[in-house]
């Protein structure tokens, strides 16, 4: 079976987005669309992406949030059986069968995955293991759900939108706690953390999170633990 693969794109001024979109289009599975969210770049990322036969949307304001664009971009998505890719403008896939591989993984019951990847410093690998209490994972202290991450639409679905927010706003700093600690939760078993690395991060650049504050991430992190656990399907 083909499922329908569905890869979200979040940017902001990325000089390497024509890179992240070559890694997309190179794929060698082609039953794929492409969204790309645009937080109102200043530069020439939006010129890019307009080369490249891909959904997207421009926000005439930049709003700052991985959470609301990436919701923005699921909305466009409307066979709930898709699978989302979620994909930053600042990196790109590891190689050319990341999509046929992934197919491959959604032929049994599964529902969400994650895993490891490779960061352009070479510090830190091997960040993701499995998940032993979907649970408890809320609580736990580490965090080591990372990309590649990707989901049913369904799923994502049933979060309620208010989760993804503090007071009112979207997620900023820790846009992915907000949803994965959820879909995580909902899923339980149907769950699968791939060892093999499908997602080059690009932590060279100014805006990667470890060049940025972490006091405001950290702040966000620890609301979204503190939230009720979603029940298990």
């Amino acid at each position: 079976m083909q499922n329908e693969l569905a890869v979200i794109v979040t940017v902001y001024n990325s000089r390497w987005i024509g890179k992240c979109l070559d890694s997309v289009m190179c794929q060698d599975y082609k039953n794929f669309k492409v969204i790309v969210v645009d937080d109102c770049s200043k530069d020439d990322t939006l010129k890019v992406v307009k080369k490249y036969p891909v959904s997207f949307i421009h926000n005439t304001k930049h709003n700052g949030s991985p959470a609301e664009n990436t919701q923005k971009g699921i909305n466009m998505v409307y066979n709930k059986d898709a699978v989302i890719v979620i994909l930053d403008g600042d990196d790109w896939l590891s190689g050319k069968d990341v999509l046929s591989y992934l197919n491959e993984v959604y032929q049994e019951d599964v529902w969400l995955t994650y895993g490891q990847f490779h960061p352009l410093s070479l510090y830190p690998l091997n960040w993701c293991r499995p998940v032993k209490d979907t649970r408890n994972y809320r609580r736990e202290e580490a965090w080591y759900t990372t990309a590649l991450r990707t989901f049913k639409k369904w799923l994502w679905d049933m979060i309620n939108p208010e989760d993804l927010k503090i007071n009112g706003h979207w997620a900023r700093w820790a846009s992915d706690r907000a949803y994965m600690y959820p879909m995580i939760e909902m899923a339980g078993s149907h769950i699968r953390c791939i060892e093999r690395v499908l997602y080059i991060y690009n932590d060279t650049h100014s805006n990667n999170f470890r060049a940025l504050s972490l006091t405001q991430g950290d702040k966000e992190a620890m609301y979204f633990k503190s939230l009720p656990s979603y029940k298990e399907l």
